[in-house]
């Protein structure tokens, strides 16, 4: 506790009966869904995308880390480190920092809400039905970056709540030093984004500007150090190379094929795009010019171990600059087209986060709390098939009563509400107080919302799952202010009486 004062970090308050129950309830949740047949899953490590070889994590870690082009680097450096202990203490060392990052989550979304003002059984209420939601208990068991980004966000606005009233030197380094470990783990997390929750704290502190700059003097360094180390070994100024892919998969590749087809033999997209976007190297080798050998395993193996293929291959970085030109000139073409297909992504960001193309393996253990969790609480009237909504093979009801209304329902009430205490924040102290703590948290919303169905396509409910507990935040305020009017109102009429 001392330590964290020193770091102009408040700790917890003392252990009160709703801290205490939060505690048993997540261990003991822990326990029984684990009797259930819930049990950590890294099996991702052998064919995901996002991670390189086993073998170089095991035994080349660090040099196969810096010569990453693909994804930014904590989530294989998280990878390797379980790699290099004999199993299966690795196997313990994930599911015990999984575990951890899910306890941290619970207690820090209930102090956040504590020290917003919301009533301590309405913050056990709410973090309660978050803890052992679908979603939660998914995530927490697959070695993947959802969880800990989570746990990053959810972390960093607890700092910033801790720290908003003064701005101490201390709390607001460590403050910016979690923030940039977010584009360190998920490209998603722009060197933009940490240049703009930076622009947020000095728009509305204005007079601790050199504080602000020299506390995120650091952190902002060792993102714009991984950037330029990109920029400097790869051409690429960003912490993955795959943007044009994944860009292109949400805007040419939901082109009707015929007029996909008709564009590349008239030259207005390149012949890459004849080929799907995370195709296997050997997909390519007739349309771009290939590489030379550099002598590094991570940058010349076109598979990984002999099978899955290798995404961090030098040739997708211009595999992937050819993909984006093409999307850019989709977008320039068909404009209102482009609009409708975000639409559409919102129509899948809004579903139950645990509902995506790849599954974690673990769905069957939860089957049926996943069924019931998402018709009462989540609200969603009818489930579909994901994939098929995905491939648009869905009729447009069934996308619409796949949604959870919930969420759809408290994402604009929220940000409105958030937007609503802002600007007039003036004469209610606590909400004038609080105010550099709601810009961040509805900055955090917006922008995954934009990011994530602009650039993105056919996973954009897992994005969500960050920003969740970001709106959960919100909304807690909004009901305790609601439930504080209704109880002065009952008080004045009794009065009155």
């Amino acid at each position: 506790m001392r330590g964290m004062s020193r770091l102009g970090v408040k700790p917890f308050a003392k252990v009160s009966p709703p801290f205490a129950l939060l505690v048993c309830g997540f261990l003991l949740s822990r326990l029984w869904f684990w009797i259930q047949g819930l049990t950590f899953n890294d099996s991702c490590l052998y064919w995901f995308y996002q991670y390189l070889d086993v073998d170089l994590l095991e035994n080349d870690l660090f040099a196969s880390l810096w010569r990453l082009h693909a994804q930014p680097p904590l989530l294989n450096l998280l990878a390797g480190i379980g790699l290099k202990m004999t199993l299966p203490l690795g196997w313990w060392f994930w599911r015990i920092v999984y575990w951890g990052m899910g306890l941290a989550q619970t207690l820090l979304l209930f102090d956040t809400m504590k020290r917003l003002g919301v009533h301590a059984w309405l913050a056990v209420a709410l973090v309660g039905a978050y803890m052992i939601s679908p979603g939660v208990l998914l995530f927490e068991n697959w070695l993947f970056y959802p969880y800990p980004a989570a746990t990053l966000l959810i972390l960093s606005t607890w700092l910033l709540v801790n720290s908003s009233e003064n701005l101490p030197t201390r709390g607001l380094f460590v403050f910016f030093l979690v923030c940039s470990c977010l584009p360190l783990l998920r490209s998603l997390f722009h060197l933009v984004w940490l240049l703009g929750v930076i622009a947020i704290l000095w728009f509305l502190r204005p007079k601790a500007w050199k504080r602000i700059l020299l506390t995120a003097a650091l952190p902002l360094l060792l993102v714009t150090g991984w950037y330029a180390k990109n920029l400097i070994l790869f051409d690429t100024f960003s912490g993955s190379s795959w943007m044009g892919m994944n860009f292109a998969r949400a805007t040419v590749f939901r082109l009707p094929d015929q007029q996909r087809e008709e564009w590349i033999k008239e030259g207005v997209l390149s012949k890459i795009s004849s080929v799907g976007p995370f195709s296997p190297v050997e997909r390519y080798m007739s349309l771009i010019a290939m590489p030379d050998a550099t002598g590094f395993t991570c940058l010349d193996e076109t598979r990984r171990g002999g099978s899955s293929p290798n995404y961090n291959h030098l040739s997708y970085i211009e595999v992937s600059k050819e993909y984006e030109r093409d999307a850019w000139t989709v977008v320039r073409r068909k404009p209102l087209w482009w609009l409708g297909k975000i639409a559409q992504n919102l129509l899948i960001f809004f579903r139950p986060v645990q509902e995506f193309g790849l599954r974690s393996g673990n769905q069957s253990s939860i089957e049926g709390w996943e069924s019931v969790y998402d018709r009462w609480v989540n609200g969603q009237i009818r489930p579909s098939d994901i994939n098929k909504a995905v491939d648009g093979r869905l009729p447009a009801v069934s996308m619409w009563l796949a949604l959870c209304y919930l969420w759809v329902l408290i994402y604009p009430m929220s940000l409105a509400l958030g937007f609503y205490w802002i600007g007039t924040g003036r004469g209610r102290e606590r909400l004038a107080k609080n105010a550099l703590v709601i810009a961040f948290i509805i900055f955090n919303i917006v922008y995954l919302m934009l990011i994530g169905n602009i650039f993105e396509y056919g996973e954009n409910n897992r994005f969500r799952f960050m920003s969740d507990p970001l709106v959960l935040i919100l909304s807690s305020i909004a009901l305790n202010n609601g439930f504080s009017r209704v109880k002065n109102r009952i008080g004045k009429n009794e009065s009155k009486g």
